[in-house]
Protein backbone atom coordinates (compact mmCIF):
# COMPACT_ATOMS: atom_id res chain seq x y z
CA UNK A 1 0.00 0.00 0.00
CA UNK A 2 1.28 3.45 -0.89
CA UNK A 3 -0.30 6.64 0.48
CA UNK A 4 0.46 10.02 -1.06
CA UNK A 5 -0.57 13.38 0.36
CA UNK A 6 -0.08 16.49 -1.77
CA UNK A 7 -0.82 20.18 -1.73
CA UNK A 8 -0.02 23.46 -3.42
CA UNK A 9 -0.69 27.03 -2.29
CA UNK A 10 -0.31 29.98 -4.68
CA UNK A 11 -0.58 33.72 -4.24
CA UNK A 12 -0.64 35.81 -7.41
CA UNK A 13 -0.40 39.60 -7.49
CA UNK A 14 0.18 42.25 -10.12
CA UNK A 15 1.75 45.70 -10.39
CA UNK A 16 -1.33 46.75 -12.39
CA UNK A 17 -3.52 48.72 -9.96
CA UNK A 18 -6.67 47.16 -11.49
CA UNK A 19 -5.41 43.72 -10.40
CA UNK A 20 -3.29 44.48 -7.33
CA UNK A 21 -5.41 42.47 -4.85
CA UNK A 22 -3.53 39.15 -4.47
CA UNK A 23 -5.38 36.00 -5.53
CA UNK A 24 -4.85 33.11 -3.12
CA UNK A 25 -5.36 29.56 -4.42
CA UNK A 26 -5.09 26.09 -2.89
CA UNK A 27 -5.05 22.53 -4.21
CA UNK A 28 -4.65 19.51 -1.96
CA UNK A 29 -5.51 15.86 -1.88
CA UNK A 30 -4.67 12.30 -1.03
CA UNK A 31 -4.13 9.14 -3.06
CA UNK A 32 -3.94 5.52 -1.91
CA UNK A 33 -2.69 2.69 -4.12
CA UNK A 34 -2.83 -1.01 -3.29
CA UNK A 35 -0.73 -3.36 -5.45
CA UNK A 36 -2.43 -6.75 -5.31
CA UNK A 37 -0.28 -8.45 -7.94
CA UNK A 38 2.89 -7.38 -9.75
CA UNK A 39 0.75 -6.60 -12.80
CA UNK A 40 -2.39 -5.22 -11.11
CA UNK A 41 -3.16 -2.39 -8.66
CA UNK A 42 -6.19 -0.43 -7.49
CA UNK A 43 -6.10 3.20 -6.48
CA UNK A 44 -8.34 6.01 -5.28
CA UNK A 45 -7.64 9.74 -5.25
CA UNK A 46 -9.39 12.74 -3.70
CA UNK A 47 -8.66 16.33 -4.84
CA UNK A 48 -9.89 19.64 -3.44
CA UNK A 49 -9.29 22.72 -5.62
CA UNK A 50 -9.94 26.24 -4.34
CA UNK A 51 -9.10 28.73 -7.13
CA UNK A 52 -10.06 31.67 -4.89
CA UNK A 53 -9.74 31.27 -1.12
CA UNK A 54 -11.96 34.34 -0.66
CA UNK A 55 -14.87 32.70 -2.55
CA UNK A 56 -15.49 29.03 -1.81
CA UNK A 57 -18.42 28.93 -4.29
CA UNK A 58 -15.72 28.61 -6.99
CA UNK A 59 -14.22 25.52 -5.34
CA UNK A 60 -14.60 21.95 -6.55
CA UNK A 61 -13.45 18.49 -5.57
CA UNK A 62 -13.17 15.12 -7.24
CA UNK A 63 -13.10 11.48 -6.24
CA UNK A 64 -11.36 9.12 -8.65
CA UNK A 65 -11.05 5.33 -8.27
CA UNK A 66 -8.86 3.56 -10.83
CA UNK A 67 -7.43 0.20 -11.80
CA UNK A 68 -3.86 -0.08 -13.07
CA UNK A 69 -2.50 -2.87 -15.26
CA UNK A 70 1.33 -3.06 -15.41
CA UNK A 71 4.04 -4.85 -17.34
CA UNK A 72 7.80 -5.01 -16.95
CA UNK A 73 9.05 -6.20 -20.32
CA UNK A 74 11.90 -4.18 -21.88
CA UNK A 75 10.20 -1.02 -20.68
CA UNK A 76 7.55 -0.32 -18.06
CA UNK A 77 3.99 0.06 -19.28
CA UNK A 78 0.77 0.91 -17.54
CA UNK A 79 -2.79 0.89 -18.77
CA UNK A 80 -5.08 2.83 -16.43
CA UNK A 81 -8.87 2.86 -16.35
CA UNK A 82 -10.22 5.65 -14.15
CA UNK A 83 -13.62 7.08 -13.28
CA UNK A 84 -13.81 10.60 -11.81
CA UNK A 85 -16.78 12.19 -10.10
CA UNK A 86 -16.68 15.99 -9.66
CA UNK A 87 -18.46 18.01 -6.98
CA UNK A 88 -18.82 21.72 -7.85
CA UNK A 89 -19.39 24.88 -5.86
CA UNK A 90 -22.40 27.02 -6.78
CA UNK A 91 -20.44 29.40 -9.05
CA UNK A 92 -18.15 26.98 -10.93
CA UNK A 93 -18.38 27.71 -14.66
CA UNK A 94 -16.71 26.31 -17.75
CA UNK A 95 -14.01 28.30 -19.51
CA UNK A 96 -13.65 29.42 -23.12
CA UNK A 97 -14.63 27.99 -25.61
CA UNK A 98 -17.29 26.13 -23.61
CA UNK A 99 -18.77 29.16 -21.84
CA UNK A 100 -22.42 28.59 -20.99
CA UNK A 101 -22.22 24.79 -20.95
CA UNK A 102 -22.57 23.07 -17.58
CA UNK A 103 -19.37 21.42 -16.34
CA UNK A 104 -19.23 17.64 -16.61
CA UNK A 105 -19.68 15.74 -13.35
CA UNK A 106 -18.56 12.33 -14.60
CA UNK A 107 -15.42 11.39 -16.51
CA UNK A 108 -14.18 8.00 -17.71
CA UNK A 109 -10.53 7.89 -18.76
CA UNK A 110 -8.42 5.21 -20.41
CA UNK A 111 -4.70 6.04 -20.44
CA UNK A 112 -1.56 4.20 -21.52
CA UNK A 113 1.86 5.16 -20.14
CA UNK A 114 5.34 3.90 -21.03
CA UNK A 115 8.74 4.72 -19.53
CA UNK A 116 12.22 3.20 -19.41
Amino acid sequence: VMLTIFGMYNSVSSDDEDFDDPEKMLKMGVEATYTMLPWFAASARYDLVQPDLDDNTLSFSSLAPRVIFRTAFVTHEQVILQYSRYFYGDNVRTAYPHVGLPPDRDLLQLAAIIWW
